[in-house]
């Protein structure tokens, strides 16, 4: 991960981009990320939850990709709202660091703390696999 300088402080730390993104079934997606960190975030639970209705149209799921400004989108919605989702957060999900765990974390710091640390066990386990290995 990278460090960003902002007025003389290190004010946040830049996550690694995703680069795939494919719809599952039971409103799951599969990511990968540029550095090579890859899986499985379950969405179900948001699934009746505001803007989020528009995935019980299975199609609208499937409309899921990576946008111009690297953020899983799935465009815009009937409304003409944008519906992505913030990278990170699916980052630390991918990293098995769920959303009721940050809500416990204080703050930024801590959470990409925890995202590192994971980030070097993910690595670790998988660094005898080749890349194709890791799909199966």
């Amino acid at each position: 991960m990278a460090t960003v300088e902002r007025r003389g402080r290190i004010s946040r730390t830049r996550l690694p981009s995703p680069i795939n993104v494919r719809p599952l079934d039971n409103l799951k997606i599969w990511l990968e990320y540029e550095d090579g960190v890859e899986g499985v975030v379950d969405l179900s639970d948001m699934r009746d939850k505001g803007v989020f209705k528009a995935w019980n149209d299975r199609s609208f799921f499937e409309r899921v990709h990576i946008d111009a400004k690297g953020d899983v989108s799935w465009g815009f919605d009937s409304n003409g709202v944008e519906f992505d989702l913030a990278t990170d957060v699916l980052y630390a999900n991918v990293l098995g660091i769920s959303r009721d765990d940050m809500k416990k974390m204080d703050g930024f710091e801590e959470l990409h703390s925890e995202i590192e640390r994971r980030r070097k066990i993910y690595h670790a386990g998988n660094q005898s696999l080749g890349r194709d290995d890791r799909h199966n």
